[in-house]
C-alpha cells in the first residue's frame, strides 16, 4: 500500500498459493473470510490472488468480510477471522474449508486454511489448519510528520 512500484497484487497470491499447493488444505476452497475493510485497493487484491489461484476455488464458494459489520479491528483481524471461520464450520453456516486471509498496510499477508477433521462420537469439532505467509519487504507507512512536510526525530 505504501510503495512506489506498481501495484500486482503479488504478496496475497503468493501466500494463497502457498496454501493451496501445500497438503494442510482440502480442496475446493468452498468459503473465504477476507480482512477487505471497504477500501478499493483490498478488493483489487483479493481479485488478483482470485485469478492466479481460481482452480483452487469452488464456482460458488462464499466471500464473507465481517469488517462491513464489526468495522476495521486491526490487528485483531487475523484471530477474529479465523474464529468466525471455525466457528460457522462447527455450527454449519460456512462450508469446509475455509480461506482466511489478512493484510497488513506493511506489506504483510497471511493465509490460514481452516478445515473440518474428524472428531471423536461426542467431543468437540476438530480443525485441520494451514498456513502461508508473504512478508515482501516494503517501505513503512509514512509518520505524521513526514507527511506533512516535517522532520521525524
Amino acid at each position: 500500500m505504501y510503495v512506489e512500484a506498481p501495484f500486482r497484487g503479488e504478496g496475497l497470491a503468493r501466500a494463497v498459493l502457498a496454501l493451496v499447493e501445500g497438503p494442510a488444505l482440502p480442496l475446493p476452497v468452498r468459503e473465504v473470510c477476507a480482512s477487505m475493510n471497504g477500501e478499493r485497493y483490498w478488493a483489487r487484491e483479493w481479485g488478483v490472488s482470485l485469478m492466479r489461484n481460481r482452480p483452487a476455488f469452488a464456482d460458488d464458494h462464499g466471500l464473507h468480510h465481517p469488517a462491513d459489520c464489526v468495522g476495521d479491528v486491526g490487528a485483531a483481524c487475523g484471530p477474529l477471522l479465523a474464529g468466525l471461520a471455525a466457528l460457522g464450520i462447527a455450527e454449519g453456516y460456512r462450508r469446509s474449508p475455509c480461506l482466511v486471509y489478512a493484510a497488513s498496510d506493511d506489506g504483510a499477508r497471511l493465509a490460514l486454511g481452516v478445515a473440518a477433521a474428524s472428531s471423536a462420537v461426542g467431543g468437540p469439532p476438530r480443525f485441520a489448519l494451514g498456513a502461508a505467509r508473504d512478508a515482501a519487504p516494503r517501505r513503512s507507512k509514512p509518520s505524521p510528520a513526514a507527511r506533512e512536510g516535517g522532520e521525524e526525530r
